[in-house]
């Protein structure tokens, strides 16, 4: 009887495809099967150039998720490969040229055609920079404080259910809940200490949020409170390097999803000395070019947004134009805001530049910037 034949071995993207020994260090690269394939598309489908791949996966792939992972894992292989000094056929080894012809279908699917798989997504695939930028936004920044937040974090996480749903009509007991807990919390605390209360109950709402319809707004309240004092509290006295504190706030705001934020911050832009402004500055150009460039658009976009409320509400009338260009037509609120404010300041030429500048870019909101630049023309003559 002839023996079965035996059962196909299935390769999986993380095993090891082989190792490389690294030119510029002493280290062995453990290059897997997920570097094999990326490599065989990049040669095979196009001529080897990076930003032409990219480009493709941006535009071609349906699944924001698996874009994000397969963009992720893309970019540290090269970066790897950079810093090494290593070039494609190098790493796949001396039978490159047949494993571009053996791999090119496996690869093609595996790259070009398929969603990731849950279970055998490489580590760059899982800790994409939407995943290690939102993990910062919540508690990157706490081991900074001079009381940790890590203190408070854990007994007000323990207020919310293990299980379960908070309908509509719970959140008015939870906000209770939360409200009296943070009151016992507060009657003896230094300012350190409510720093590192407040800024607790900043990232565990946002965790927890998922678990709560808040349709009536009350926790959503709370959180501007919270968000309100701690923006308030003395910064010579919080125990937190001015520098750290705002690059924290600047990305909770900016990766906060929920609308908790808007009104206070507003506010709080407004309040700050020409020091912290212009310390608040770079902080937030950074984030919008440097989210831009990770495919983070929403993101990149909201700190931009920021940047042009920062301008706003501390009367750099000399950036707006500058502004306007960066932020073309794709929003209208943050236009209209520099163009109110210039007008409010009789600097008629200056409101009549912003939306000048604006509509030089489409975007979806074109149509209404338009009208509002004509309504402008109307009560000016």
């Amino acid at each position: 009887m002839a023996e079965k034949e035996s059962k196909r071995i299935v390769r999986k993207g993380n095993d090891l495809f082989r190792e490389v020994q690294r030119p510029d260090n002493d280290e062995i690269w453990l290059v897997a099967n997920w570097d094999l394939w990326f490599l065989v598309v990049l040669l095979n489908e196009f001529d080897g150039d990076w930003q032409k791949m990219i480009n493709h996966l941006r535009h071609h792939i349906s699944n924001h998720d698996t874009i994000e992972a397969q963009l992720s894992h893309l970019r540290h292989l090269q970066e790897t490969m950079q810093q090494a000094g290593l070039d494609p056929i190098s790493v796949l080894g001396p039978e490159a040229m047949a494993l571009l012809k053996k791999e090119k279908r496996q690869a093609a699917n595996k790259i070009l055609k398929q969603e990731l798989p849950w279970n055998d997504k490489s580590y760059w695939m899982i800790h994409t920079p939407r995943y290690v930028r939102e993990e910062r936004s919540r508690r990157g920044y706490w081991p900074h404080f001079a009381v940790s937040p890590e203190i408070y974090a854990q007994p007000l996480a323990a207020l919310f259910k293990t299980h379960g749903y908070y309908e509509e009509d719970q959140s008015f007991a939870l906000e209770r809940k939360l409200s009296a807990h943070l009151d016992k919390q507060e009657k003896k605390a230094s300012v350190p200490q409510l720093a590192a209360l407040y800024r607790a109950f900043l990232t565990v709402m946002l965790e927890k949020i998922e678990i709560v319809d808040d349709s009536y707004g009350v926790i959503g309240d709370l959180y501007g409170d919270v968000l309100t004092g701690y923006m308030g509290l003395p910064r010579d006295e919080i125990g937190v390097p001015l520098p750290i504190f705002l690059q924290d706030l600047v990305e909770l705001v900016v990766w906060e999803d929920y609308g908790f934020t808007d009104d206070e911050v507003e506010e709080f832009m407004a309040s700050l000395s020409p020091e912290e402004a212009s310390m608040m500055r770079p902080i937030l150009r950074d984030q919008w070019s440097e989210l831009a460039a990770l495919d983070l658009p929403y993101q990149a976009e909201k700190a931009l947004t920021l940047l042009g409320l920062l301008a706003v509400e501390q009367e750099w009338f000399s950036q707006f134009v500058e502004l306007a260009q960066e932020m073309g037509a794709r929003a209208w609120q943050r236009i209209v805001r520099m163009a109110d404010k210039a007008e409010q300041a009789g600097q008629l030429d200056l409101a009549t530049a912003v939306y000048e500048t604006a509509l030089l870019a489409p975007g979806l909101h074109h149509d209404y910037l338009q009208k509002k630049y004509q309504e402008l023309q109307a009560r000016t003559g």
